[in-house]
């Protein structure tokens, strides 16, 4: 029997539809890796929504999963999941309350700037790229990996 794709859900900030160019840089990251992933804006998940998480294998989250997923802890258990800039300093807390594999780059990446620069879009790129990873090679850690390793950009002035 073949093998299905790992999927990874690119949560963002905001609603369906009006996703920030972080996010999409976290999903080309992920689908230049060969792995299938998802958009799904943080505010007012419905049902269909909350199923395609809940099966997700892997997170990139740019804004902190609702209170309702604390609700259905089996489903985010052991599950990689990093973090970016558009809600990544509330999103940190849900990663460890639900238990997830944190997958972390390294030195402070380029997307903690204010800018999304061409730099920043880039780190967003290899952070998507991390999470596939550790989907494709459980056993490896992705979190220094050298060629994948963001510099830190720099935000013009």
């Amino acid at each position: 029997m073949a093998r299905k794709t790992p999927l990874i859900a690119v949560v963002h900030n905001g609603p369906q539809g009006s996703a920030s160019p972080l996010a999409f840089a976290a999903r080309d990251g992920v689908a230049e890796s060969g792995v299938r992933s998802v958009l799904i804006g943080a505010e007012g998940i419905d049902e269909a929504q909350w199923a395609v998480l809940e099966s997700a294998d892997g997170y990139v989250l740019g804004a902190p999963l609702p209170d309702a997923a604390e609700a259905r802890p089996a489903a985010w258990r052991g599950k990689p999941a990093s973090l970016f800039l558009d809600g990544a300093p509330a999103a940190a807390p849900s990663v460890r309350r639900l238990g997830m594999r944190r997958i972390k780059p390294g030195p402070l990446p380029g997307w903690y700037s204010a800018c999304a620069n061409e730099d920043a879009l880039d780190s967003v790129r290899r952070l998507g790229a991390l999470v596939a990873l550790a989907l494709r090679d459980p056993r490896e850690d992705p979190s220094d990996p050298a060629a994948l390793r963001p510099e830190p950009a720099i935000c013009p002035r």
